[in-house]
């Protein structure tokens, strides 16, 4: 048997995969997760660290240089079914 310490949640593989919205919730609310297989660790899950979600013309912007820029924005002007707004996938 394994103890981990701190703000962690052990789980035997099976409830992962019999619960994995839920185990994929707790670890994007800030709680890391222990994956067991036969009660030994094997995963870790948890928030991703230093992820942040910004708006598509400002990630243009980043690391291109103008001709690049322009093709990219060229080509998602072209892709009339994508949808520009953010939205939370976890927010009803």
């Amino acid at each position: 048997m394994y103890y981990i310490a701190g703000m962690t949640q052990t789980i035997p593989i099976r409830t992962l995969r019999n619960q994995v919205s839920k185990v994929i919730r707790d670890a994007e609310k800030g709680e890391r997760i222990i994956v067991t297989v036969d009660g030994r660790p094997t995963a870790e899950l948890g928030p991703v660290q230093g992820c942040q979600l910004i708006e598509i013309d400002r990630a243009i912007g980043i690391g291109m240089g103008p001709a690049a820029r322009q093709a990219l924005r060229d080509d998602l002007a072209r892709q009339d079914h994508l949808d520009n707004s953010l939205a939370d996938p976890w927010e009803r």
